[in-house]
């Protein structure tokens, strides 16, 4: 899962190299195939806040409380509707890479020198699992589950984990 989502990330972002440079023609097209239905309005776009949400990164800029919202469109600028592309290119990349399996054979060598290089420099013993003593509540078990299928968590969920294991 690591390094789907490194890749991913990585075509994600060589993507938008390109589509910085497209004509606008060409991006409208783009944003209808990933399911993004943007409208022209000044200098600015609007996006349907269901199809905001999908897209948006994690960051607290991108929380929807943090935006224009009228009428159940989203205001963005140029700029976060071309973040907000490349968030949905991430997520159509991920989606698409085949989530277990065999690692194939000309690539398994790199990818556990990789590992061991990521494990080496990880701070403290590296620990698959985290016992505890007595129920755990539901959103701190999905956070831990989260965690141990190495997806990115955003600083609150940190923050809330960090704060439940320390009592």
């Amino acid at each position: 899962r690591y390094f789907a989502a490194k890749y991913a990330v990585a075509e994600a972002k060589r993507a938008m190299s390109y589509i910085r440079s497209e004509n606008e023609m060409n991006v409208d097209k783009l944003t209808k195939d990933l399911g993004l239905h943007f409208k022209k309005k000044g200098d600015n776009y609007l996006i349907h806040f269901t199809e905001y949400l999908k897209s948006s990164p994690g960051s607290p800029e991108y929380f929807l409380i943090n935006k224009d919202l009228s009428k159940g469109y989203v205001k963005v600028t140029k700029h976060e509707r071309n973040r907000l592309l490349e968030e949905a290119i991430r997520l159509r990349i991920e989606k698409t890479l085949p989530k277990k399996g065999k690692i194939p054979d000309i690539y398994k060598k790199e990818v556990e020198a990789s590992a061991k290089k990521i494990i080496k420099e990880l701070p403290g013993p590296v620990s698959k699992e985290i016992k505890f003593s007595g129920d755990i509540a539901p959103c701190i078990q999905k956070l831990l589950d989260d965690l141990y299928a190495n997806k990115n968590l955003s600083h609150h969920a940190r923050w809330s984990l960090a704060i439940y294991l320390n009592k």
